[in-house]
């Protein structure tokens, strides 16, 4: 087991792997802020499309991007429905449900906006090897001593996934 599931993409030849990592993290960056002041679902959902399409570019197998995307989206969606039961204002009657329409509109968003954060933060760090990644942070002035902790942790997940698959393997085993 040499490579974990952040390297997974990283040999895959692409336009967007080819790009230093440094401009990648900063792009993406000022991308996902300016995803985060969005208010409104129209040009978020537009910012999902322009995240989807550097996924493309990226060439990130769309049924593995789902996958990676599976246990956030429960959350989110769940945030979302929580919204447009309790999100007060108007409501909207569907048999024993009142919803909130302004807890709905602002759930949509929520679910839209956190999409495409999430898949323009696979598509600008899956396509580089990790140890890439935290070399670019640490050059951009993110503080050694975070980056540090960051590669300690991503270098330890080799030794707890090979602790994990010896534990399933031996209760197996018995």
């Amino acid at each position: 087991m040499t490579t974990l599931e952040l390297d997974r993409f990283a040999g895959i030849d692409s336009p967007l792997r080819r790009w230093d990592p440094r401009w990648k993290l900063a792009a993406g960056g000022v991308f996902i802020l300016a995803l985060m002041l969005l208010r409104h679902p129209a040009p978020a959902a537009a910012g999902l499309a322009v995240a989807a399409a550097l996924a493309a570019v990226g060439r990130l197998p769309p049924q593995a991007l789902a996958a990676r995307l599976a246990p956030p989206a429960l959350l989110v969606v769940l945030v979302a429905i929580v919204l447009a039961l309790t999100g007060g204002g108007e409501t909207l009657k569907l048999g024993p449900l009142a919803l909130s329409v302004p807890g709905a509109r602002r759930g949509i968003r929520i679910v839209i906006k956190v999409f495409a954060i999430l898949v323009t933060l696979l598509a600008v760090t899956a396509t580089s090897p990790a140890t890439h990644t935290f070399t670019a942070l640490q050059s951009l002035g993110l503080p050694s001593s975070l980056v540090l902790v960051l590669h300690l942790t991503y270098r330890y997940l080799f030794l707890l996934r090979a602790e994990s698959h010896d534990i399933r393997t031996a209760m197996r085993a018995r």
